[in-house]
């Protein structure tokens, strides 16, 4: 019942929410064949953000919200619980730069990876605060490219459907929503310096999420830790070496 009233919820906040400056001025970004980075970045320090934060205790609570036709296996639904805070599944623990939460998966070929537990944790960290931050990395161009960033892009495409208007804006490699100040960005790198020199916004947040770490190189590995401010580390594998 709650999981259908969080869904039913949404396109009246959607709607309610359309008058504030940030997501009127949002509304005018060029459509999505025209839009660039350059365009939410400039969007991101100029506004004043004041558009919808969605309130979702967990990924899980997401999920179920904005996903009609994909029911998750209870273990992926443990995992959501687990990345919204709740590491033994009974009691929730906030998270801080001072305290991060520390996850690391290593789960089969298929299993919904990236499509259920990296996807739906990027896009409830998006949405529900202001100046949120997801860096996302991998070694492999294929698992970024052809998995994680077109669930990622599905994810914001639904709940887009759900509010009633374009929310979360998405180009290559970069997705955000421009009226609170929040984006995704992933890359594929085998260079350590490339993994360095990422912190949250002012006032804001910062995820790292690691996507197949098992191809990872100990440099980029290292460099990538040596980031400050982040709350959430993430470490998604498939077995192997």
């Amino acid at each position: 019942n709650n999981q259908k009233s969080s869904a039913e919820t949404l396109k009246e906040a959607g709607t309610s929410s359309v008058k504030a400056k940030a997501a009127v001025e949002a509304n005018k970004l060029p459509t999505d064949k025209n839009l660039t980075v350059e365009h939410l970045e400039k969007f991101r320090l100029c506004s004043d953000l004041s558009g919808l934060v969605l309130e979702f205790d967990t990924p899980a609570d997401l999920f179920l919200a904005i996903v009609d036709d994909i029911t998750p296996y209870r273990w992926q639904y443990d995992e959501l619980r687990r990345l919204g805070g709740y590491g033994d599944l009974k009691t929730k623990q906030e998270r801080s730069p001072e305290a991060p939460l520390l996850y690391c998966l290593k789960a089969a070929n298929g299993s919904g990876k990236d499509q259920v537990i990296i996807a739906a944790t990027v896009m409830w960290y998006l949405c529900t605060a202001k100046r949120s931050r997801a860096v996302i990395t991998s070694f492999s161009n294929r698992q970024i490219v052809q998995q994680t960033e077109p669930w990622i892009r599905w994810l914001g495409a639904l709940l887009n459907k759900k509010l009633g208007r374009k929310y979360v804006r998405s180009v290559r490699m970069h997705h955000a929503i421009p009226e609170i100040g929040s984006r995704a960005e992933l890359f594929v790198t085998d260079e350590a310096n490339a993994g360095e020199g990422y912190h949250p916004d002012p006032g804001g947040r910062m995820m790292l999420c690691m996507n197949e770490a098992k191809g990872i190189v100990h440099e980029v590995y290292e460099a990538t830790a040596r980031n400050s401010g982040y709350d959430t580390f993430m470490q998604i594998s498939s077995p192997g070496r």
